[in-house]
């Protein structure tokens, strides 16, 4: 892995609790032990985690014994990578706009920290909220600049996530917010 690349992730506070010693919460064991080997392997491989006010804000709410020595150690080999980011005022407004529906505006305008950060760095997300990750790639059409963000959960076996951290963090077009599964499922079905 020297020779790659290191990438800033925006690892989402999700990641953080589930990989956690508590066994409280909506995390299944099994979510709890692939989000550990995930942190353990950011550790381990050359990446780096972005961090910006707003991610240790919301990191803090959710902290638990093994986050915050993870994220001490992250620190200790110099992995955190501090970021500034500014609010997207055009963005936000266009999310403030938009007719979502109370819950789902909510979650939006809570995870819109985590496209802000991915906009100030390498443009990859890291989390277990999949209705998040539908929700901004509907936004796609409105919002550019969302297209390309890579996203990645670390419970979703499908996903290969720690084979992807291994491979150099590539923003592949399957894990982009762009990407149109639903043209892509009509392609496979003709062919």
């Amino acid at each position: 892995m020297s020779q790659k690349e290191s990438k800033t992730l925006i690892i989402d506070a999700s990641v953080a609790r589930a990989a956690g010693t508590l066994a409280i919460g909506p995390d299944t064991p099994e979510t709890k032990k692939k989000c550990r080997a995930f942190l353990d392997n950011v550790y381990e491989i050359c990446h780096k985690i972005g961090w910006t006010e707003a991610i240790k804000n919301e990191w803090k709410k959710h902290e638990t014994e093994s986050s915050l020595l993870w994220l001490a150690s992250m620190q200790d080999r110099g992995k955190l990578k501090v970021i500034t980011s500014r609010k997207n005022m055009a963005f936000r407004k266009k999310v403030a706009s938009a007719k979502l529906g109370k819950q789902v505006q909510e979650a939006v305008e809570k995870d819109i920290i985590l496209i802000e950060a991915a906009w100030s760095s390498d443009k990859t997300i890291v989390s277990l909220d999949d209705k998040a990750k539908n929700n901004f790639a509907s936004f796609c059409a409105q919002e550019k600049g969302l297209s390309d963000i890579c996203w990645v959960n670390p419970s979703n076996k499908t996903e290969k996530p720690i084979e992807w951290l291994e491979n150099g963090a590539l923003k592949e077009k399957e894990r982009l917010l762009g990407y149109n599964r639903s043209i892509q499922k009509q392609i496979r079905k003709r062919k």
